[in-house]
């Protein structure tokens, strides 16, 4: 999973092999973690102790404790980007019995999706190849913006996913029919779900800070769901849409990435004009 996500976020692009990552060899600070939320809020403040740009969380599943080393990484500068549920209604309600949606939902709070101004950071749900929503895939409020996730709407294994870097052989998800070979090395794989659809948005907030290294966090998470695919609506499951890394970065840029439009409808001429 950490492979895989990895590749997607900062493999080498560009050199003929295997695959191209949405931050081009960006360089990664690895955090391994066991499953305690307290091994999470310690990644993150290490990360963020590092000046990290960017903070990718393809994990879900903490408490409110990870809270205070979210913000504490926001407050350093950092972009924060999570993945959302590979369920399309979850219950962030966080009840004595389950898990919760932490870190999804203190960066995007379920209701504040709309809001254009709460840009604590991105959650990320998964589009299908058509730029349509993967139905397993959080469709709620607290969604931010949409990357691909997957070939279709299932979540099983077999190679109908996102095709990304893996270990070296034999891991235990190799009996789900993932692994393929690619330029002659099998060290690549298919995986589906939100958590290949966020590490492409963090290779974008990499790519935009690559162009623009003092943006503010709050402003690069801002034009990215502004230059999304549904063109500065919020809807559909998708919230701001799939991302647009080409108009991300040329906004970044301060390149003018609309054509000009007009209201005139007939120019009047002055009598006696040379035409």
């Amino acid at each position: 999973h950490g492979t895989h996500t990895a590749g997607l976020a900062c493999a080498d692009s560009d050199n003929g092999f295997g695959i191209a990552s949405l931050g081009f060899d960006c360089s990664l600070y690895i955090a391994k973690i066991g499953g305690a939320c307290s091994n999470v809020s310690a990644a993150v403040i290490a990360a963020a102790n590092r000046s990290s740009d960017v903070i990718s969380m393809s994990l879900g599943g903490c408490r409110p404790s990870i809270n205070s080393a979210l913000s504490y990484a926001l407050g350093r500068g950092s972009i924060l980007v999570a993945a959302a549920d590979n369920n399309p209604t979850p219950d962030n309600s966080c009840p004595p019995t389950n898990d919760c949606a932490y870190p999804a939902e203190w960066i995007q709070p379920e209701g504040t999706g709309p809001n254009k101004g709460f840009n604590r950071g991105l959650v990320v749900t998964a589009a299908k190849y058509d730029g349509t929503r993967a139905s397993f895939a959080q469709m709620t409020s607290g969604v931010s913006v949409a990357a691909y996730g997957s070939a279709g709407n299932s979540l099983s294994g077999g190679q109908q996913g996102i095709l990304s870097t893996w270990p070296p052989p034999t891991v235990s998800s190799d009996s789900l029919g993932v692994r393929t070979t690619v330029n002659g090395s099998n060290r690549f794989a298919y995986l589906v779900g939100t958590s290949m659809a966020t590490p492409q948005v963090s290779g974008l907030a990499a790519l935009i800070r690559a162009v623009k290294p003092n943006m503010a966090a709050q402003r690069v998470v801002e034009l990215i769901k502004a230059t999304a695919g549904s063109c500065g609506t919020y809807g559909g499951g998708l919230g701001w849409g799939v991302i647009r890394a080409d108009q991300a970065v040329a906004s970044a840029l301060d390149k003018d990435t609309h054509a000009p439009t007009s209201n005139v409808r007939r120019a009047k001429r002055r009598r006696g004009a040379i035409n």
